[in-house]
């Protein structure tokens, strides 16, 4: 049977923090221009809008990050374990 390649599940996770980018920029800037045209503020809840998404970006880049060092970690430990035992 053909097993999925190992960075199968990374490519996932990459391509779903690509949606989640486009997701949160489209999602707070023009929440951003909403706000703007409805109380007349200018640029200042658009500017605000992409530095929340530019924050929650980086918050789920974080995330990821995370979750890929979990999984890396215990790669690394059972390397170094085969390593000692020769």
């Amino acid at each position: 049977m053909d097993d999925p390649p190992k960075n199968a599940g990374f490519k996932r996770n990459l391509a779903g923090f690509g949606t989640t980018i486009a997701a949160a920029m489209l999602g707070f800037t023009l929440g951003g221009v909403w706000l703007d045209k409805k109380f007349g503020g200018g640029i200042i809840f658009t500017l605000s809008g992409v530095g929340c998404a530019v924050f929650y970006i980086g918050y789920e880049l974080w995330k990821l990050n995370a979750a890929t060092r979990v999984g890396s970690d215990s790669e690394e430990e059972s390397v170094g374990t085969r390593n000692d035992e020769h």
